[in-house]
């Protein structure tokens, strides 16, 4: 019997269907494991060793505050309640009338901060003679007659003037260079 190249140790794994010299004894239990890991670890995204996901891995990812042993991302943020949910503890609030009053944003990772310490409601508006961010609560009540602009609006107002800051320092550094 003739064979293309022995087996050894250094080769690069297992080969289930060329059968080696004598009765093929079937894939090792620890072969068996290896190889099922994957497909248990239910994610393509990430390696299915069990250690820890880095820091890095997880900077900017919302997880869900519900889950238990293994947080999954979530994908949706309540303001009512200043949690993050996934897709499965989120059902409630879609599903359940009792929670139809519950705002829902996109993730965030500071939910909590996103809320008025006073009202508990989400902070929506910017007033802009105390530059500060403030809820339906306070624009009734301590913000009452102050001008007051929505939050994303007075977002790209700051991205828009710290823009022009930028290029001006930016002409001003080239300036200097020539």
């Amino acid at each position: 019997m003739s064979h293309s190249a022995p087996h050894s140790p250094q080769s690069a794994g297992p080969e289930p269907t060329s059968p080696g010299p004598g009765p093929d004894p079937g894939p090792s239990p620890d072969s068996t494991k290896v190889l099922e890991k994957p497909r248990l670890s239910g994610s393509s995204e990430a390696p299915a060793d069990n250690t820890e996901s880095s820091p890095e891995d997880l900077l900017g990812l919302v997880l869900c505050d519900s889950c238990i042993d293994t947080p999954l991302p979530a994908v949706k943020s309540c303001l009512t309640c200043l949690v993050s949910f996934c897709s499965s503890h989120l059902r409630p609030h879609l599903e359940n009338p009792k929670f139809c009053s519950h705002r829902l944003l996109d993730p965030l990772q500071d939910v909590e901060r996103r809320t008025c310490e006073i009202h508990h409601q989400s902070l929506d508006w910017f007033c802009v003679p105390d530059q500060e961010c403030i809820c339906e609560g306070c624009v009734e009540e301590a913000h009452r007659g102050h001008e007051r602009r929505s939050v994303e609006e007075a977002r790209r107002s700051v991205e828009v003037r710290e823009g022009g800051r930028r290029a001006e320092k930016r002409e001003r550094t080239q300036e200097r260079r020539e």
